[in-house]
């Protein structure tokens, strides 16, 4: 049986253990493809950093640190593959799974990924069985396909329309992991790739995704460090909300998280959505911190302490994480067209156009600051599948296997598939109705 039967297999109900050798492959079958000396494409996050060689793409983590008077915790790459394994099984995207990988060590990394580890102070001091983990080639990342001339002209090759489908089929995704109440957790730019060639774009990275109450629980304490800590910043894709609940347990005030909050990457997003100026930022931070009291402090103030602090977390993050993976695609999707399209994209018609116009209205209002101006999460999806329904026969682009091999992606079209389906069946829906 293949790799990917075995993942088909798991899929459909007939999961086996991740001890199982289809959930992990030795580097000894894949050391004799690795080079060294190639330069690997590198990306850094908080928990590892993510390398690419003719063996695959890779990530390693980086050793953990403790609290104080703790041991250091050891990384479960079984649990971060049941994680992976349940979006998966959600989403019935199969290239959102991995395989953990035994016998790596740190005489396998590339050189130049060996010396930058060397450099930050990340190189691992024992040499067996590394914690790696070994993931299909799904392209470049987000930011990466916006950042350079060259990027950004093999993205625009690609039809502006296999761009939005794509964009409604990541929302689908989200939508179903949120009606399960759980959440990504970590939906930044960096962890949307996109195929050059084909525009399929992928979710990546779970070692956030969690159940609405434990993912807010850690944020929290999250949030509540970083105000505690000089010099560190708020990572923008957390929604201002909950800045706001924090602020009244901690009672910090408005202009401390304002500076933690605006700053870097943020103050491009608010580029985007036309917010200049440090003035301009600082009135819209303020104005969105008083909507968001409006909003929060009555329904946080209503729930009674019956159950308990457990009670009331379960009820608050059952509410305020409904909007969180939106909030935050909404922000790498605004930036995403926005760094790639200054000026309008290419057209086929005047459908299409329009179409695009309103998409980009959805996703600035699903990122706005206040929380009473974004559409309901229940009509996120409902909204989309409206503008969408204006193109006519889209094309879907379905990529039904695995890719671990980059040119095994770019020399053989054989896995793409690309296939058209109508949206105008559900084009005589009524519009949806926003919250004023």
């Amino acid at each position: 049986m293949s790799f990917l039967s075995g993942i088909l297999s798991s899929i459909l109900g007939k999961r086996k253990s991740t001890k199982n050798s289809r959930n992990r492959i030795n580097f000894s079958t894949l050391r004799k493809k690795a080079s060294k000396s190639e330069k690997s494409r590198i990306g850094k996050g908080a928990f590892g950093m993510t390398f690419k060689n003719p063996g695959g793409v890779y990530k390693f983590y980086f050793k953990r640190v403790a609290a104080s008077n703790q041991k250091v915790p050891k990384h479960d790459l079984n649990a971060n593959y049941n994680r992976a394994h349940t979006v998966a099984t959600i989403t019935g995207n199969k290239n959102q799974l991995f395989q953990i990988v035994n016998g790596f060590t740190k005489n396998d990394f590339p050189n130049n990924v060996r010396n930058l580890l060397l450099k930050i102070g990340k190189m691992p001091t024992n040499n067996t069985n590394l914690p790696v983990i070994r993931m299909p080639y799904l392209g470049i990342d987000l930011h990466r396909a916006t950042n350079t001339d060259g990027n950004k002209a093999k993205i625009r090759m690609i039809p502006i329309s296999i761009l939005m489908i794509q964009c409604y089929e990541l929302m689908k995704q989200i939508d179903k992991i949120r009606k399960k109440q759980m959440c990504h957790g970590d939906m930044k730019i960096d962890n949307i790739m996109i195929d050059p060639k084909t525009g399929k774009m992928t979710i990546i990275d779970f070692d956030f995704f969690a159940e609405f109450k434990n993912l807010y629980l850690e944020y929290s304490n999250i949030i509540t460090r970083i105000m505690r800590t000089k010099g560190t910043a708020i990572p923008q894709y957390i929604p201002p909300e909950i800045l706001y609940i924090i602020s009244i347990g901690e009672n910090i005030d408005s202009y401390l998280f304002y500076k933690k909050y605006c700053n870097g990457g943020m103050m491009f997003f608010l580029e985007c959505i036309g917010i200049k100026g440090e003035k301009d930022v600082k009135d819209y931070f303020d104005d969105s911190f008083k909507n968001n009291r409006t909003y929060v402090h009555p329904f946080i103030f209503s729930i009674t302490d019956n159950g308990g602090n457990e009670v009331r977390n379960m009820k608050i993050s059952n509410n305020i994480m409904n909007y969180f993976d939106y909030f935050g695609f909404g922000m790498v999707m605004t930036m995403f067209f926005s760094r790639l399209y200054p000026k309008e994209p290419n057209y086929k018609n005047g459908e299409e156009r329009d179409a695009y116009h309103k998409m980009r209205k959805l996703l600035m209002n699903m990122c706005d600051f206040s929380i009473q101006k974004r559409p309901l999460p229940d009509n996120v999806l409902q909204e989309m599948q409206q503008i969408m329904s204006g193109i006519s026969n889209p094309l879907f682009i379905s990529i039904n296997s695995n890719n671990f091999n980059e040119n095994e992606n770019e020399n053989e079209n054989e896995n793409v598939n690309v296939k058209k389906k109508d949206l105008n069946q559900n084009s005589n829906s009524p519009p949806t109705k926003k919250r004023k």
